[in-house]
């Protein structure tokens, strides 16, 4: 996976999560390709941690928790969903920061394979849902009731979101990330991570 450098007019600040998802081909007939994280431990068939990062750099740790049939207490996120229509899975989805450098979560494509149902969010819906699009150095943030359903025994939602490091003041104290900053000529570093939400009946 390589960095994808974008021009900005502003100087460099880096802002908050690890997400620019690359320029999908998203057509109604095609599954988004399956991003690889630098790394995956699996818990059980729903559950895993993953690091995300480029050329072994390690930027984002994302872990994702199952919470069963009914939504995670208190039940927010929870607008279009329907429990006369939906019968669900729930999970919750956390990311941490690996970096001292601020990434921000910029976009979020959602891609249902059965239906081949898909939505392209922009960065004030993952604001208005993780309650921030922004993470800073080390900092944790979570999305609880990321949902899933179907009307056949199986589903998977394939979320990609797009994240970037934006300008700033300071020089990363991680080696290869600084010279990737630096190797881009103040052009914004973006990169892609992905979760894939399985619903089974």
């Amino acid at each position: 996976m390589n960095f994808i450098p974008t021009s900005r007019n502003q100087s460099w600040s880096i802002l908050p999560l690890v997400l620019c998802f690359l320029a999908l081909s998203c057509s109604t007939d095609q599954i988004p390709e399956t991003l690889s994280a630098n790394r995956e431990v699996s818990k059980n068939e729903r559950e895993y941690q993953a690091v995300w990062g480029i050329d072994g750099i390690d930027f984002l740790e994302a872990t994702l928790v199952y919470h069963g049939k009914t939504p995670d207490s208190p039940s927010e996120n929870l607008d279009s969903f329907d429990q006369q229509k939906h019968n669900a899975d729930f999970y919750s989805y956390t990311l941490r920061n690996l970096t001292d450098l601020p990434i921000e979560i910029s976009s979020a494509h959602f891609f249902s394979e059965k239906g081949k149902r898909e939505i392209n969010k922009k960065s004030s819906y993952i604001t208005k849902k993780w309650g921030t699009n922004l993470l800073k150095p080390g900092q944790t943030i979570t999305r609880r009731n990321l949902w899933v359903w179907a009307n056949t025994s199986h589903n998977r939602l394939i979320i990609t979101y797009q994240a970037e490091f934006l300008n700033s003041p300071n020089k990363s104290s991680i080696e290869r990330l600084a010279e990737k900053v630096e190797e881009s000529s103040g052009a914004s570093l973006m990169f892609p991570f992905q979760v894939i939400l399985k619903f089974l009946r």
